[in-house]
């Protein structure tokens, strides 16, 4: 009874309430200072990022070791086919790993049981829905390079990294929650914000191991992200509202499926299903815009840099469209572009490591090679840098898999492709080319993002010369696994008459 009483008073208490909450979060937030202090110091006395260099990561001439550290591993390529679809190893456990989805802010990431389908689902419905989405990303790219660079035909500098991140943020928009808010600046501004603030609470987070569920409430960048979900909750119910009145009793057939916010409410209806619209819209926000804006970003800097690639890709744009209009006939026959993309992702991935697992029991590789139980197992993407596997292959060449697709016109059986060109497009997936997962949880929305990408490269290569300020500064770099372009390189444009009708 003592106990309880103690235990009572001290719940009642505001003095003895609050000595308890001060006992628990000030050595929280000690702990939080202590490290901003570590990560500051850790920061000046080295730099940021290191330049890219893909031909140290040639595995040509030695077989890639196994690398252990803690509780985690990084299997080289050969295991890929074994890995990819493993019972054993979880791919959401991994997920759930590296996206802490236990934290608000950071829950829009897989959860719940509606929420763990959502993207996957939204993005395969839309993938079988190409043909339709053309017209309006079409437009939205039109309209986009007109506010934004603008019809002046003397050369101006806009911010690559920047205008990369806005105009796939408003393509995404106009298929994800529809034409309403998809040329909203606020809207835009907020979704590009949440994606920001989520991808720095991630990394500052995953410092604090097992504080974690006390820290993210005291960290500038998790506040920031739930601030992010409060401000765009009106944007979303208010288009939510109104396209749930306009459509009452107009039927629910999938012909009048017009965007994802339509479509997953469709279903959430259907299925009696309860889910947090603001919390899935951005989750497709983050899960789309930063990883095709990084590979758009990455393509026109690639083309600054092989000025030689621009005109064979104005005539072969030209011709397509002339003959097959825009369709997802048109896009699909545009191989030389294609080719480009899948060089840059190749050479330039988002990351050096890919297919993300934690073991729920212990395994055994075929091998012998054995991985614990709770261990978090990745894959290094080093294949698309092998010289064996890809001829040259610190050498960019936009050349490359066109040639490659030519050269198995005629074969059943292909080295880098696995036999009848099926990994040799874009958006296709083999072991030596991961820039898109591998196995059954390879990146379902990768089907729009080509189209998405050849659309928006189409508008920008016909109607805009374009170069980089400065070559040097927009280099490759590498920050522990993440490549990327430096963000502070600026991109010089200026408007030419496009030779097609668009």
């Amino acid at each position: 009874m003592a106990v309880f009483d103690v235990i009572s008073t001290s719940l009642t208490d505001p003095l003895h309430l609050t000595l308890g909450i001060l006992s628990v979060s000030l050595p929280v937030i000690w702990h939080l200072r202590r490290g901003k202090q570590k990560q500051a110091q850790t920061q000046s006395n080295a730099p940021p990022s290191w330049p890219f260099d893909p031909a140290s990561l040639d595995r040509s001439k030695y077989e890639s070791p196994i690398l252990t550290f803690g509780n985690n591993m990084i299997l080289p390529n050969r295991y890929a086919h074994e890995i990819r679809n493993s019972e054993l190893l979880s791919f959401r456990d991994g997920l759930e790993k590296d996206f802490l989805t236990t934290v608000p802010g950071l829950e829009a990431m897989f959860t719940g049981t509606f929420h763990n389908h959502i993207v996957w689902d939204t993005a395969s419905a839309f993938s079988r829905k190409l043909g339709a989405l053309i017209e309006p990303l079409s437009t939205e790219t039109a309209t986009f390079l007109r506010d934004n660079w603008s019809d002046d035909t003397e050369w101006h500098a806009i911010s690559l990294d920047e205008t990369m991140h806005l105009l796939i943020a408003q393509l995404t928009a106009r298929i994800f929650i529809g034409e309403e808010l998809c040329r909203d600046r606020d809207w835009i501004q907020n979704a590009i914000s949440y994606t920001a603030h989520r991808t720095a609470a991630m990394k500052e987070l995953h410092a604090y191991g097992r504080l974690i569920p006390l820290a993210h409430w005291f960290l500038p960048s998790c506040r920031a992200l739930r601030g992010c979900v409060r401000a765009g909750r009106p944007f979303v119910e208010r288009v939510l509202e109104a396209r749930r009145t306009a459509t009452q009793g107009n039927g629910k057939g999938e012909d009048k499926i017009v965007d994802a916010l339509s479509w997953i409410d469709g279903v959430a209806d259907e299925n009696g299903a309860k889910y947090d619209a603001t919390l899935t819209q951005l989750r497709l926000a983050y899960a789309a815009v930063h990883t095709t804006s990084d590979m758009m970003t990455k393509v026109v800097a690639s083309l600054c840099e092989h000025e030689e690639l621009v005109q064979p890709l104005r005539k072969e744009i030209m011709a397509v469209v002339k003959e097959h209009g825009w369709s997802e006939a048109a896009l699909a026959k545009m191989v030389l572009l294609d080719s480009v993309l899948k060089e840059t992702q190749r050479l330039e991935p988002l990351a050096s490591f890919t297919l993300s697992r934690i073991a729920r029991e212990p395994v055994i590789l075929n091998d012998g090679t054995r991985i614990p139980k709770g261990t978090q197992v990745r894959l290094a993407t080093d294949n698309m840098w092998n010289s064996s596997v890809y001829p040259d292959a610190a050498k960019f060449d936009g050349h490359r898999f066109a040639k490659l697709r030519e050269q198995e016109k005629d074969s059943s059986t292909g080295t880098v492709g696995g036999g009848g060109g099926g990994g040799l497009s874009f958006v296709s997936v083999s072991p030596n080319h991961m820039g898109f997962g591998y196995g059954k949880h390879a990146c379902p929305g990768r089907f729009f993002a080509g189209a998405e990408t050849k659309i928006a490269m189409c508008h920008i290569l016909l109607k805009y010369d374009f170069e980089l300020l400065d070559g040097a500064l927009a280099a490759a770099q590498t920050d522990g696994m993440m490549i990327w372009r430096d963000k502070r390189a600026m991109l010089r444009v200026r408007r030419r008459e496009e030779e097609v009708d668009f």
